[in-house]
């Protein structure tokens, strides 16, 4: 089969894709407004006539079109919803396959009409439609989605790279914990350092590893050390996936505390590989996550309440054993790649064989 990404190529989500459907001998292609390196894919650059990718999309849809056409994929799958969708949907290809990602679906069209517009246009021209959460299945039936075109399924996290057989859950002089998201604001990475600052007044001794970039890291950098705590907090900026795999065995708390997300996919890594997860109190986050049970649940914007949770957590070196095996059962029953990919797979033959030219 003939598959074509369309999407941000340096993303993981899309690599994941590529690297997993490659394997399976199908040829592969990525069309991309920035560069990657794929060795397992042909791929097409959209030219940048302007300084503003926006702009960019929309003047980049004739070229995409003939590109498209010359290719002619069986199928057209871009990730999301309000730009590369959007981009996606004006090329008029089928069948197409549009991915929602959470800010896309969540956040944006709440920015604008013009925005709630591209979104629903999107929507409308797909032939499915995945998601990654079950609640966001209310929010595209809101914006005008065909639920028989609607697929719930996460990315999927493969067991044979993340899982941790021998995780150590004892006390120690030094305590690792690890952020992952984006430097944005929608992550309060901000909240995590002034969490980390009550903790260091408490004499608890943590280090943070904060990787990803964004808009916030100067804003961050500088707030890590006006709270004096440059020895406390390292940013790693993007790291490699061997190296994803090394942090997450060697740290003993995961925290993603983001206002609005689908699922995340690094929460499901960190649950593989059996990381105890502090997350926020959201309904992404509540289809994974029990609070006390295997995890704990934080109200947003309360660096008091998540410093006592880590605290608790850090302590309690059984109950962090116990949600280990838990969240690891979890992941191999919903959330393992091979079978998550598999769903999207049968989605792939099912829309070719109905599409046939």
């Amino acid at each position: 089969m003939k598959i074509c990404y369309l999407g941000d190529a340096p993303s993981p989500h899309i690599r994941k894709f590529v690297n997993h459907f490659a394997k399976e001998n199908n040829e592969i292609c990525v069309i991309s407004l920035r560069k990657a390196e794929y060795p397992n894919a042909s791929f097409y650059q959209i030219p940048r006539r302007t300084p503003f990718d926006d702009l960019n999309y929309l003047l980049g849809f004739l070229w995409l079109r003939k590109i498209i056409k010359s290719i002619n994929p069986d199928i057209l799958h871009a990730h999301y919803l309000t730009s590369f969708g959007f981009l996606g949907a004006l090329a008029r290809y089928h069948p197409f396959i549009v991915s929602a990602w959470g800010t896309d679906l969540l956040v944006t069209p709440r920015k604008s009409f013009i925005y709630k517009r591209l979104l629903q246009f999107s929507l409308k021209r797909a032939d499915l439609i995945l998601a990654d959460a079950k609640f966001m299945k209310e929010e595209l039936l809101r914006y005008g989605a065909s639920e028989e075109k609607l697929l719930i399924c996460p990315f999927g996290v493969d067991m044979e790279i993340f899982h941790t057989p021998r995780r150590e859950f004892e006390e120690k002089k030094e305590y690792r914990i690890l952020s992952m998201r984006s430097l944005i604001r929608n992550s309060n990475i901000d909240v995590i350092i002034r969490a980390m600052e009550i903790m260091n007044r408490k004499g608890i001794k943590v280090v943070l590893n904060v990787t990803n970039q964004g808009t916030e890291e100067i804003y961050l950098k500088q707030l890590s050390e006006y709270m004096k705590l440059n020895n406390h907090v390292r940013f790693l900026g993007f790291i490699k996936l061997e190296e994803t795999y090394e942090y997450l065995k060697s740290s003993d708390i995961y925290l993603s505390i983001p206002t609005s997300d689908g699922a995340s996919v690094t929460l499901l890594e960190a649950m593989a590989s059996g990381l105890f997860p502090i997350v926020s109190d959201i309904p992404a986050n509540r289809e994974w996550i029990k609070d006390g049970v295997n995890g704990f649940l934080v109200p947003l914007n309360d660096p008091v309440t998540l410093a006592e949770k880590i605290i608790l957590a850090l302590r309690q070196h059984e109950f962090r054993r116990k949600a280990a095996t838990i969240n690891q059962d979890l992941i191999r029953k919903q959330g393992e790649l091979n079978q998550t990919m598999g769903l999207i797979w049968n989605q792939y033959q099912m829309l070719v064989d109905s599409h046939k030219r």
